[in-house]
């Protein structure tokens, strides 16, 4: 779980950036609660997903990682919530 600093308010968008290798395939997941989604992506070998300024209006993100084959590797995220600030 990533979450926006103290200071914030409305949170209205979102970068995020996902790179990596994996021994096979995976399934990585983001979203507003560790039980609702936004998006999925099937993860193979190496990886690198960026999202730019996503329509983001929580003030966290939750991240999920199933192994489908996969039995090592390594995983970077960098994500970024951006708002109005009080």
């Amino acid at each position: 779980m990533i979450s926006i600093d103290e200071q914030a308010t409305y949170p209205n968008s979102m970068e995020l950036k996902m790179t990596g290798t994996i021994n096979g395939h995976g399934l990585l997941k983001f979203g507003w609660s560790d039980t609702s989604f936004y998006r999925s992506d099937t993860l193979r070998d190496d990886f690198n997903i960026h999202y730019e300024r996503l329509d983001w209006y929580s003030d966290t993100c939750y991240f999920k990682y199933v192994p489908l084959t996969a039995t090592k590797g390594d995983l970077n995220i960098d994500c970024k919530i951006f708002s109005s600030r009080k």
